[in-house]
């Protein structure tokens, strides 16, 4: 028990550091990109939340039988099946009861210890809190405990409520290290009015609607959770109160498979830590069967104001988005594998990433944000459409889970690029910005389109490159490169005709010395490529297979064969060039005005890039 509280105790103490660092506003001044974050889910834990000691002495032993129970103590009674308790203290129950336990002590704290109980109800939850300040379950250790509520459940005329397994209209909390399976046959598994703090355990759920609910907040500090809900996985709805509604999760292990969503708050979802396995509305592979026009979200994570996460590992396979933030969404650390029919991580506001491992395997839009900034991490994209799309409006899901944000330029969004590396494979635009796209450090390679209607780079304001590696290849009928307000060195050349994917593209100098080297996935007509290495006045040879072409750098942004770089192609170019779908948008110069986002911090010096093959 020692081990395990302290255990718990590092843990708490660690998420307590990580509030108060969060919480402060980074300096202000050029020098950093860093959001102010300040976290608005509870992440405190009380004494009763983290004890799973207790005296056995004050304790009313509660043995169960079928119908009956021998009730050693006092504070509780039993009538048809139905247990009763009235006052608080420690309960200890254990055996099999074919009925119902009620808690009526209000005002009053009470701990029930679960120790070896199964409870199967004929009318109604399994455990129902009617009346208490704070309920605590303890799940003893070495133990498995079962609750199982009825197909169909009795309720007042105008009443909806009960309906969940293990309903709590006060606070409750879950702790311990035994097993509770939980079967909500009628709608919820575990639903809490107040705040639901779960500190340990292990649950196995199965929920006609949503596995695990807590109104006003859900707050895991350890748990082992396997849920399978007919609704979402994990929920907080509160959504009168901006301080609550909140889903907060320290660490544990989790495997949700949901038809909804599989985590959603209302207000803010945090993570600092912990394995995550979810499937969403049956998974990104469902994402070609037809869906109705009132299609229930089915995002793997989902939050109303923000999305924090700051460590764990996560595998996400989901119908619609993975990450989803209808306000800011910030990731500085973990581990990502996503498969998603919709955006791999999507945020109707600032969407941020400055650490950790991301890789999306296949999405609809990998990231989609209005202004998104890149500060570190390993990021490799696999997207139908767009890599990398900022723009403004919303894409709520409704007949299929593809929708699209505004394509009119918009001065309020950006990409901007400032560290970590970006492997981008696009079907549609590799980055596309309906305001301004700004690199400043970092890797960023990819293998664009293949249609004459998208480029590798497209932005409706400006595009500057001010440090780091671009290498951007695609097709050439929308190519764009970046604009001479760049400080960095910059070209953008078209082959004569398209070059197959899995050739190797590499650039040279005058004396033969390699300066790069990148091998697109797809074919490719048109390259783009910005280096420290690149010099004013500097003659490249840049070759694929059998062909070459050469470029002399004659500005800070050269667009070698005639080709008009900024904002799209012009006719008359090589094969396909400039002649992109009409409907497209062409956005206008680098020196239109608008999408620049705040100066940062302009990112370490990169060193020389490494094969890219």
């Amino acid at each position: 028990m020692y081990q395990y509280m302290g255990k718990l105790a590092a843990l708490a103490a660690v998420i307590w550091a990580i509030s108060c660092l969060t919480g402060c506003a980074a300096p202000t001044g050029a020098e950093s990109t860093e959001p102010e974050v300040t976290p608005t889910a509870n992440q405190s834990f009380s004494a009763s939340d983290l004890e799973v000691g207790y005296d056995e002495t004050t304790a009313t032993n509660i043995t169960c039988l079928d119908t009956s129970a021998k009730i050693s103590g006092s504070g509780a009674e039993i009538s048809d099946g139905v247990i009763t308790i009235t006052q608080g203290g420690l309960y200890v129950l254990s055996g099999s009861l074919l009925g119902q336990l009620r808690i009526r002590a209000e005002g009053q704290e009470v701990q029930l210890v679960l120790d070896g109980l199964s409870i199967a109800s004929q009318d109604g939850p399994a455990l129902w809190v009617e009346q208490a300040e704070k309920v605590v379950v303890l799940l003893s250790d070495g133990t498995v405990n079962s609750l199982t509520d009825s197909l169909t459940y009795t309720l007042e005329d105008g009443k909806d409520e009960p309906n969940a397994c293990l309903y709590s209209k006060g606070a409750l909390t879950i702790n311990g290290e035994g097993t509770l399976d939980v079967t909500g046959n009628y709608h919820h598994g575990i639903f809490c009015k107040d705040i639901l703090s779960i500190t340990g355990g292990a649950f196995h759920i199965t929920a006609a609607n949503d596995g695990v609910k807590g109104k006003a907040g859900v707050k895991i500090l350890a748990a082992d959770m396997t849920i399978q809900a007919g609704g979402d996985g994990i929920q907080s709805n509160e959504d009168q109160d901006p301080s609550q509604g909140y889903v907060f999760i320290g660490d544990g292990t989790f495997q949700i498979t949901a038809a909804s969503d599989g985590i959603q708050a209302e207000s803010t979802l945090q993570i600092s830590g912990g394995s995550f396995h979810v499937t969403a509305g049956g998974g990104s592979s469902n994402t070609a069967q037809a869906a109705s026009s009132d299609t229930d979200s089915a995002k793997g994570l989902k939050a109303g104001t923000a999305i924090e996460i700051s460590g764990g590992t996560f595998q996400l396979d989901t119908y619609d988005d993975a990450v989803h933030s209808n306000g800011t969404l910030y990731v500085t650390g973990g581990e990502f594998t996503i498969s998603t029919g919709d955006d791999g991580f999507h945020s109707d506001g600032e969407l941020t990433i400055s650490d950790g491992t991301v890789q999306i395997d296949s999405s609809y839009e990998g990231i989609e944000g209005m202004q998104i900034t890149i500060s570190g991490g390993e990021i490799t994209v696999k997207a139908s459409d767009d890599g990398l799309n900022s723009a403004g409006g919303s894409d709520e899901m409704s007949a299929a889970p593809q929708d699209r944000f505004w394509d009119q330029a918009n001065s309020d969004c950006w990409i901007r690029i400032t560290g970590g590396t970006l492997q981008v494979d696009a079907g549609g635009d590799g980055l596309d910005s309906n305001g301004g796209l700004y690199v400043d450090g970092g890797c960023v390679l990819i293998s664009g389109p293949t249609s004459s209607g998208d480029g590798a780079l497209d932005y409706g304001s400006v595009a500057e490159v001010t440090g780091g590696t671009v290498i951007a290849a695609g097709s050439a009928g929308m190519a764009s490169g970046f604009g001479e307000t760049s400080s960095q060195y910059s070209f953008l050349i078209a082959f004569a005709t398209p070059i197959p994917g899995g050739t190797d593209m590499t650039v040279t100098d005058s004396e033969g010395n390699v300066i790069c080297t990148y091998t697109p996935t797809k074919d490719y007509q048109s390259v783009v490529v910005s280096t420290p290495e690149l010099v004013s006045g500097g003659t490249y040879t840049v070759t694929a297979g059998e062909q070459t072409e050469e470029v002399t750098l004659t500005g800070m942004a050269t667009n070698s064969n005639g080709i008009w770089g900024p904002g799209g192609g012009r006719p008359g170019r090589p094969d396909g060039f400039g002649n992109g779908d009409p409907g497209e948008m062409t956005p206008p110069d680098g020196a239109g005005p608008g999408g620049q986002p705040p100066a940062g911090d302009q990112g370490e010096e990169p060193g020389q890039l490494p094969d890219a093959s």
